[in-house]
């Protein structure tokens, strides 16, 4: 009996060994699992991370192409403009690039995978300008056909002209990128070319609205 008895205990304490393995087992699994599903969330993270610093370096290229007037480098990372003429500079670009300056901030990804980056762009504050040249009527005579050409002067030659400190605004812009062949590229908006130009965006939309009312 004392020999039955023995055996019996003795599968029943593998028994419960056996349980204990295969719980073990069991919550090594779950474990892993779980720790997998955040490795994998941190991959994402790190992923989603190293694509929104891809969206600012973009961004930064961008901005640091137009200071140094550099039309190909700008083509090359506009969204769908890859095989554009690349961008010309203007006179007047070329004094917008020149007073220049910006600071990136965040970065955020949309659902439609598109990804908005804030930035300030500090520039010239075109509209500003027009105002002190309008009330001075020192160049706008529109009559003359060189007005324009005489108020790009007055903007190079600004500082030796003793006109006080240029007028400047900081314009808040979000630039926004899309994918093109798995890289950032840049969709230009009004918001960012007002910022780029100055504020010639705003000053020709306030301009075209004046003669729209005059008529």
């Amino acid at each position: 009996g004392m020999y039955m008895k023995r055996k019996k205990q003795e599968r029943r304490t593998r028994g419960v060994i056996l349980t204990i393995v295969l719980l073990l087992i069991l919550f090594i699994f779950v474990v892993a699992g779980l720790l997998n599903k955040r490795a994998e969330k941190e991959r994402e993270e790190a992923y989603e991370q190293k694509t929104l610093e891809e969206a600012q370096g973009v961004c930064e290229e961008f901005l640091n192409a137009y200071q140094d007037k550099d039309g190909e480098m700008l083509t090359r990372l506009l969204w769908n403009q890859g095989y554009g003429e690349p961008v010309e500079f203007s006179e007047y670009m070329k004094i917008a690039a020149d007073h220049l300056s910006y600071e990136i901030g965040k970065a955020k990804k949309h659902k439609d995978g598109s990804c908005w980056v804030s930035v300030e762009i500090t520039n010239l504050d075109l509209p500003a300008i027009a105002e002190l040249e309008i009330e001075k009527k020192t160049h706008l005579k529109s009559d003359s056909g060189t007005a324009l050409n005489d108020f790009l002067h007055l903007l190079s030659d600004w500082d030796t002209k003793n006109l006080g400190e240029m007028p400047m605004k900081t314009y808040k812009a979000d630039i926004l990128l899309k994918e093109e062949n798995l890289q950032w590229r840049i969709e230009m908006t009004d918001e960012l070319s007002d910022a780029l130009l100055g504020g010639y965006v705003e000053l020709y939309s306030e301009v075209v609205k004046e003669l729209e009312g005059a008529q």
